[in-house]
Formats: C-alpha cells, structure tokens, sequence
C-alpha cells in the first residue's frame, strides 16, 4: 500500500517442465490395450522442454472525484523445445542408407529417433489502464489496451534422413543433420480503445453500452534466406470494431432478467495469409484479402438469490445463440491436399452456430457446507462447410481423397451435455475439503461426423490450508486428487483421416490420448 488511497501489488511466477510424450495412439483398438502409447507407436512430438515466466504489476488508486484508476502491465515468456516428425529414413552424408538398406534404416524402427528439434520462444507483454467512475444514474468506464505478442521458432535436423525411401533426388532431397531448416517469427501487435457506459432509465431498467476498437498488425518475418517467388516478411493492418448492447431489469428486489448482444473476432493467421508465399515448401495460395471471422452472441437471462430449505441460493440461467460468420477454412480441405485442378486457397467461406443453455447455482462459501452447481447444454452445428477432403491410403500408396460436405454436421469435440458439481467442507478458518464431479455426454470425435466418442464422468479431491500474517501475507498448501476412482476415458480424440491407411475411415484412424488415470498433485503458493 502506497498511502489510504493507493496500492501497487507485483506478482512473479516462474516453472519448469519436462515431457516425455501426450501419450498419443491410433485407433480406439490401441487406446483401450495401450493406452500410455508405450508399444503402440510413436508420438508425432516428445521430449518437451518448458520454462515459463510471468511477471506482473497493478496499481490501482481511488480518486478524489469519485472515480478509481487502475493501471496494470505485464510480461509472460514461454520457452519449449521438443522433437518433431518421427517419419523418415536415415542416411549417410552421401545420401546411402545408414543401416545399408531402407527397410533397416527407417526412423519408425527407433522409438527416440526424430527427424526435426524445434525450439520456440513466445513472448506477451502488454499495459491495461481502467478508468472508473459510478453514479446513481449514470456508471462510466474507460479503457486502454496495448499488446504485443511474437512467436519465434527454430527447427534444427537432428538426424541425416530422406523422407521417402526413394533415390535421393530434386522429389526426395537430403537432409543433413545440423541444418536449420526454419526460422521465423509470426508477431501481432495491438492497440486498443475501450469504453462502456450504463444508464439507470428507470427504477428497473438499466441500458448497458460496450465499445472496443481494435488496430492490430499481424506480421510475418523469414530469416532464412528466400527462394524465388516468396517473400522474407509481410503484415497487414486491421481495424476492428467490438459492441455490447444490454438491457436488466428488476423484477424483484432478489431478482434480475438481463439480455445482450454483442460481437467478437478472430484475425487470420499469417499461413492463412500468405500461404506458399512464405512456406517454403506449401502449396496453399496465398490470401492478403482475408477479413477477420465476426461472432454474433445473443443472450437472454434471469439471474437472483433465493432461499432453500434455509440455504441461500445464487443462481444465473441463460440461453444464448452464437453466430460465427466469415469463418476462415481452406477451399480444398482442411487436412488434405484437394485433388489436382483444385487450387487451395484460405477464404471467409465457413460458418458455424452454437445454441444454448447456461445454468449456474451456488450457496455462500463461507458457510460450513457449501455448494456450486455449473449445466451447460451445446448444440453446435457447421451452417458452412461444403468442402472437406480426406486423405485416404498411405504417403507411399495413396488412395484417392473422398470428399465430405460437412454443412448441417454437428460440430467435432462438442457434448451436448456437461455438468460440473463442487461440495466444499470447511473445517475451519484454514482448513477446507473440496470434492469435485465433472461430466460429459458424447460427442463426435470428427467433422464428418463417423466417430462417436462416449461420454465419461470423473470425480476429484482436493485440501487447502492457509495460513495468513497480520502483514497480509498468505501461504497456502494444496493436495489435489484428480480422477480419484480411476476412471478409463478419452481426453481427445481427433480424427482427420485414413491414418492407418487401410482405405477406410472409421474408429480405429483417429488421434487419441487416453487419460492418465488417478494423478496427484501438492503444492505450496504465497502471496506477498
């Protein structure tokens, strides 16, 4: 604390990780008999080395008019190393098999044999400034928002290798060992203008406007040197507007019906882009016209407090629509190469729409017993998605690619159902009990809709203990337990494609990791 009126508080958080592999198999047939993909193959990424920091600071102060300041700044680094594509042959420097024939030479024979190393740096940093002020008709805020984000990433061969075991070649080159094969850098930076406004109308009826206004430039940079036809950087400016209208009104002293609409965006990715022209091996056409997806959201609600059986309630129920327009997808597909004559280009030719129910409910926690009840329901379905080609058949033989119109299907990853429960037990001022349900319905694994994944639900524990200073610092120790009855389900499954290159695309070709069944954790946090 500053003086009565002011405060700065600093935070600072550093860990480091390693990662052997996500435990990623082929095949609901391997997921269930080799879950921890211990014989099943190997994983397309290991070995990961991460270090993260992050480092902030607020101050915050209360003005003499009336209003409040605060103003925060912060700066988070994320270092990773990992090794890349674990397909390939190796080879001697003049191109010869290293293990004399291709059969003996390929990489899928050495379980940490990898082709690439890929070491990547992020960086964020950023400064948020709030101005606030309140009144009994008219509440006011301003805003500024300033980020920069950069991405750099280095892939280094490991190994000396082809990718196919054909004569070393323009089709089929050498790659020796050492040699930098990228090094770029995607940035973005933004500058952003923020405000909302809020009008007590009447007694029950407050209006809500939201504005944010977005500059942001999204950049590319190669710092390898450029074949002919690419191009070593580019970016490109965008200038997007965000709203919010909203309207409450008081039914009841205790309760509240609210509705809003408001939008969001997503701006293209530099591959989306520029495509070919940046990569040096790509064949997708570059795009500089590409306009950011805009998401509509529609909401009506009804939140208040109520009492049962003694117990205060919290609770906040609503249904919402959410319309995802201009939706950036590749004309040719999104995992496989289009058949030839179709040139592939990224375009705001998609759409998606998400309806639904949000229902939340929770008693005090600073009671003795306490509760949280969370239910969503998702219906998610692709409005546009008229072209999809998947990739059939093995790199080596390959199958014609079949083409899927995706328009109507629900979208891949998305249970209808899902439920959250949270009991806490309080022992005391410093001890508390928490036990935890979370579940989910089925979902399709794919967004051709072919493979349907089954829902799952898993239970967790956990224990905190605090301890607090009169100074204000805090030490609290945590013990978690999560999935507690070991329970077997799939945490992803992803399908794309004939993986296992039989010509036929059902449950056992999709990317699958397992869960790694009962998992502790314990841990110490202080706060200063």
């Amino acid at each position: 604390m500053i003086d009565e009126t002011s405060d700065i508080s600093v935070g600072f958080e550093n860990a480091k990780r390693a990662k052997d592999s996500h435990g990623t198999v082929t095949g609901f047939t391997n997921a269930i008999n080799d879950p921890r993909s211990v014989s099943g193959g190997k994983d397309y990424a290991r070995k990961y080395d991460i270090d993260l920091n992050k480092l902030n600071a607020t101050y915050a102060k209360d003005l003499s008019s009336g209003g409040n300041l605060l103003v925060s700044t912060y700066l988070y680094k994320d270092h990773t190393f990992g090794w890349q594509n674990p397909n390939g042959f190796l080879r001697n420097g003049d191109g010869t098999f290293l293990n004399g024939i291709s059969a003996a030479s390929d990489m899928k024979l050495f379980v940490d044999t990898y082709a690439t190393g890929r070491d990547t740096n992020q960086t964020q940093k950023g400064l948020k400034s709030e101005w606030r002020k309140g009144g009994e008709k008219l509440g006011m805020l301003a805003g500024l928002d300033l980020q920069q984000f950069e991405d750099h990433g280095i892939t280094t061969n490991l190994v000396t290798y082809s990718s196919r075991s054909s004569p070393i070649g323009v089709s089929n080159p050498l790659n020796l060992a050492g040699t930098v094969v990228e090094d770029m850098a995607a940035t973005t930076d933004t500058k952003a203008i923020y405000g909302e406004a809020k009008w007590q109308l009447t007694q029950p009826l407050a209006l809500t406007v939201n504005g944010r206004y977005d500059n942001i430039v999204a950049g590319y940079t190669n710092n390898l040197s450029v074949a002919p036809g690419k191009v070593a950087a580019a970016s490109k400016i965008f200038n997007v507007l965000s709203e919010r209208l909203g309207l409450n009104y008081v039914l009841a002293h205790d309760t509240e019906l609210y509705s809003n609409i408001s939008s969001g965006f997503r701006v293209p990715t530099a591959m989306q882009l520029y495509g070919s022209t940046i990569s040096p091996t790509g064949s997708v056409l570059g795009n500089p016209d590409l306009q950011p997806e805009k998401a509509w959201n529609k909401e009506v609600g009804v939140r208040g407090k109520r009492e049962v059986m003694g117990v205060g309630l919290d609770l906040d129920v609503a249904i919402y629509q959410i319309d995802r327009n201009d939706f950036i997808l590749n004309t040719g597909g999104q995992y496989q190469t289009s058949p030839t004559g179709i040139d592939e280009q990224y375009q705001n030719i998609g759409g998606v729409r998400n309806r639904g129910l949000e229902a939340g409910f929770k008693t005090d926690p600073r009671r003795t017993l306490s509760a949280d009840l969370a239910y969503t329901y998702l219906n998610a379905v692709y409005t546009r998605y008229d072209d999809y080609w998947m990739g059939m058949g093995t790199r080596s033989a390959p199958l014609p690619s079949v083409h899927y119109n995706n328009t109507g299907n629900t979208v891949a990853r998305s249970p209808r159902h899902r439920l959250n429960l949270t009991a806490k037990y309080r022992f005391d001022d410093v001890l508390t009990f928490a036990g935890e349900m979370n579940a989910k319905s089925w979902y399709w694994g794919d967004e051709v809709n072919i493979v349907r994944v089954g829902g799952h639900t898993v239970f967790n524990l956990m224990a905190n203990y605090d301890i607090k200073r009169d100074n204000g610092n805090k030490f609290s120790f945590f013990a978690r337990v999560d999935n507690l009855f070991d329970r077997f389900y799939f945490r992803q499954v992803r399908g794309t494609g004939d993986t296992n290159g039989d010509g036929v695309y059902n449950r056992e070709d999709p990317s699958i990791i397992a869960d790694v069944g009962r998992n502790w954790t314990i841990g110490v946090s202080a706060t200063f």
